[in-house]
């Protein structure tokens, strides 16, 4: 089990990556969200819009994996936040043409989701050089 101070400390800096990231891919054009921390072993992170506004990233990618990875999930969660709260699209896919176009855009991964054996997976394969 993970104690309160250690789950506080993430999100202290969850909340501070978000605000770097927000500066600096989306010219601060949102507000923060609610963060949560889940238990999920498969998803790395969830954007849930609307009233909630709740940007959830995986304890198990916390705890295994550098602190990069969480950045990158963070961002790709932000790219979904930025295609509703800022261009208005919420009848959409979730990883549909607008959100692949504000990844291109910003330089973000848009497969930083889902399982996080296979994420890793395509992430190795995409940076190695043949």
């Amino acid at each position: 089990m993970i104690n309160d101070k250690l789950k506080t400390a993430w999100i202290r800096q969850l909340n501070e990556d978000w605000k770097t990231a927000n500066f600096h891919y989306f010219k601060d054009s949102m507000r923060p969200p609610n963060y949560e921390l889940s238990y999920s072993g498969t998803a790395l992170g969830k954007w849930k819009g609307g009233c909630h506004r709740r940007l959830s990233i995986s304890i198990h990618l916390i705890k295994t994996y550098a602190w990069e990875y969480v950045q990158e999930v963070l961002c790709h969660e932000m790219a979904h936040q930025y295609v509703e709260e800022v261009l208005g699209i919420c009848e959409e896919l979730p990883h549909g043409e607008a959100f692949k176009r504000v990844c291109q855009e910003k330089g973000i991964d848009p497969t930083a989701t889902g399982d996080i054996q296979i994420w890793m997976e395509k992430r190795k394969n995409r940076f190695t050089v043949s």
